[in-house]
């Protein structure tokens, strides 16, 4: 998360337990996403295949905030890139409706340009890197689509020594941001560590 957060300043960051409803209506909290660009969601989802209008991100102490509750309450009109770094969040319903519905719908309808979303349980290591990446080269890129495919080619073909140099160089990591980095990294057998398309092809970019 530190990581994240040095791609952004000013940010503001609900963390664990302060993540809950309450505080994400917070007048001051809804002026600062008035305002933001980007807004990042680090939690997990859940899709609903029977009613995908139950769809919800789950905040702290269980608490969830649903489809209706983003499509009704929240207001991101600047927002150009937002990410839901969470468990099949970009799922949506297709086989009774033309029409999307899923997580994705109700931000857009709040105001997102584009959500990044994964379509299944996503490894929480290589969806930071992912996610680090796009926001790093997201400017030198014409759309979030095309810079998330870069994202993930760089990634799936990143031995596990360049991605401890990138954290190291590009990304001012720690040297105990980069240790942990290195302990998760010495678990994969293979080299590079994620070449398989699970960990990298989950992510999808949908919008503009």
């Amino acid at each position: 998360m530190e990581l994240l957060l040095r791609q952004f300043s000013p940010h503001q960051v609900l963390r664990r337990d302060q993540a809950t409803r309450a505080n994400l209506t917070q007048p001051h909290t809804q002026t600062f996403l008035e305002q933001s660009h980007a807004v990042h969601f680090g939690c997990h989802g859940e899709f609903d295949e029977a009613n995908p209008l139950n769809a919800y991100l789950k905040l702290a102490n269980g608490e969830k905030l649903t489809f209706l509750e983003i499509f009704n309450g929240l207001n991101i009109p600047l927002c150009r890139l937002l990410v839901l770094s969470a468990c099949k969040t970009g799922l949506v319903e297709t086989s009774h409706t033309d029409d999307y519905v899923g997580l994705s719908s109700a931000f857009f309808y709040a105001g997102a340009r584009t959500v990044v979303a994964s379509l299944w349980n996503v490894d929480e290591l290589a969806a930071t890197l992912v996610t680090l990446r796009l926001y790093q080269i997201l400017p030198d890129y014409p759309s979030v689509t095309v810079a998330l495919q870069a994202a993930q080619t760089w990634l799936r073909g990143l031995s596990s020594a360049e991605i401890l140099d990138w954290l190291k160089h590009e990304q001012k990591a720690t040297e105990e941001e980069v240790e942990e980095v290195e302990d998760r990294l010495s678990l994969f057998d293979d080299n590079p560590p994620f070449a398989n398309a699970y960990y990298w092809s989950a992510f999808t970019a949908i919008g503009n």
